[in-house]
This record gives structure tokens, sequence and C-alpha cells, in this order.
């Protein structure tokens, strides 16, 4: 069976207010690693939203050239999800393909 990994690597924090998206004001770097037994969008949404404490839905995901996906949340100061909070910070995310181990034993069982 296939294995893989969620990676969340950043997110950039823009300010947030009545009139949208302001100024970038920053970035967060995370490396938020979660693996992922069966590659389908419900299986990302989970682990994203185990990982970050948030719930989106697979409407709230976005690709980039297909390596990387997207999504964002609103955040307060302190860095948690708030709806009226004063940041947008739009994360990035990747899956790769993890190689199991090789079972040695059974490559050296003639021995």
């Amino acid at each position: 069976m296939e294995n893989y990994k969620l990676t969340i690597t950043d997110g950039i924090i823009s300010s947030w207010g009545e009139e949208g998206q302001g100024e970038q004001l920053g970035t967060k770097d995370l490396g938020l690693e979660q693996e992922i037994e069966m590659l389908n969008t419900e299986s990302i949404v989970t682990a994203i939203n185990d990982l970050m404490g948030i719930e989106l839905e697979k409407e709230d995901l976005s690709f980039n050239n297909g390596a990387y996906g997207m999504f964002a949340t609103i955040e307060n100061s302190d860095g948690l999800p708030d709806e009226n909070g004063a940041y947008l910070v739009d994360y990035t995310f990747m899956v790769e393909k993890v190689n199991p181990l090789v079972d040695l034993e059974t490559v050296f069982s003639n021995i």
C-alpha cells in the first residue's frame, strides 16, 4: 500500500479588514507534517484540519501548477483562527509519496 505525507510548508500573512486583503506583513515557516493513507480530497482536508485545528471544506482548497495546494484562514494576533481577526494567512501545502523501508529480512532470506 502506498503512503503519503502532507506538509503545510508556510503561510503568507497579510492585513485583513472591511476592504479585504491589505499589504503583506510577513511569512510563517511551518513544516507541519501528517501521513495520509489514501490520496483523496477527504484525506487531505482531514489532515489539514487536524494539523491546523480548523474546519476547511474541499471547496476551500486551490492549487498552483499541480504541485502545491493552498488555503486561507482569517486569524487573530495570536495566530489562531478567528472570523473577526485582522490577518489573512495564505497557507501552502504539498503531498509527497512516502517510500516504505525495504524489509531486509525478505531480501536476504536465503542467507
